[in-house]
């Protein structure tokens, strides 16, 4: 009888565990990259952008998900630069110093460093050109009106459900999962969204755009 009854206690609280385990945490091993921290600084028409968050290294969408890594890219957009303008940065996140030099993009005018490790809630940059100096204080554009990265993946999954089933056997997810909160693709003007998509393959996405506060699907795209 004894025997019996930590039998069924055990059963209980792994039942329990499961049940109070978060979707994320589930979804883990398949997350290949959570880009939850999106901060900004504008100054004077000079803008500054900060992400955050957690990424496969390396990065490639194959539909498998491996090691992770944590990441920040911060990226200056100056109103106006010469087209061999170079820039150095200083950037504080709270904890320590980091300074270097920004590397421009091959296309855009703009320019990006990257550091390996996860900065949230706010930090600060100091960006110098040539005859340029500037302090950039970054904050995040989360309120607290702002749903959680864990309601935005189970309103994804409900509205993806028949594609999931799809991609799934045994109880296993065969699919890497893209979370970013980011600016609006569609539009910079109407604010920051979730954007969740499953990827079976190279080939296929199946994702939402959610919006931020009212947690309402704006739009899919499906395969």
């Amino acid at each position: 009888m004894k025997k019996f009854f930590c039998f069924v206690t055990v059963i209980i609280l792994c039942f329990y565990s499961c049940a109070c385990s978060s979707l994320v945490k589930r979804r883990e091993g398949s997350i290949s990259e959570l880009r939850d921290e999106l901060m900004v600084s504008e100054c004077e028409k000079d803008k500054v952008t900060l992400i955050s968050g957690k990424r496969e290294n390396p990065f490639v969408v194959d539909g498998k998900s491996g090691d992770k890594i944590d990441f920040t890219v911060v990226t200056f957009y100056p109103n106006k630069a010469s087209e061999n303008a170079r820039f150095t940065y200083s950037f504080d996140d709270g904890v320590s110093v980091v300074e270097g030099e920004f590397s421009k993009h091959p296309f855009k005018d703009t320019y990006s460093f990257e550091i390996a490790k996860r900065v949230t809630g706010s930090a600060k940059v100091v960006v110098k050109g040539e005859k340029y100096e500037r302090q950039f204080d970054l904050n995040s554009v989360k309120n607290e009106n702002t749903i959680s990265v864990e309601q935005a993946l189970e309103k994804a999954e409900i509205r993806l459900s028949e594609h999931i089933k799809k991609f799934s056997s045994g109880g296993k997810l065969n699919a890497e999962i893209f979370i970013r909160f980011l600016e609006n693709p569609i539009s910079s003007q109407d604010g920051y969204y979730w954007y969740v998509a499953f990827v079976p393959d190279k080939y296929s996405v199946y994702a939402t755009l959610i919006h931020p506060e009212s947690g309402e699907i704006v739009a899919t795209r499906e395969g």
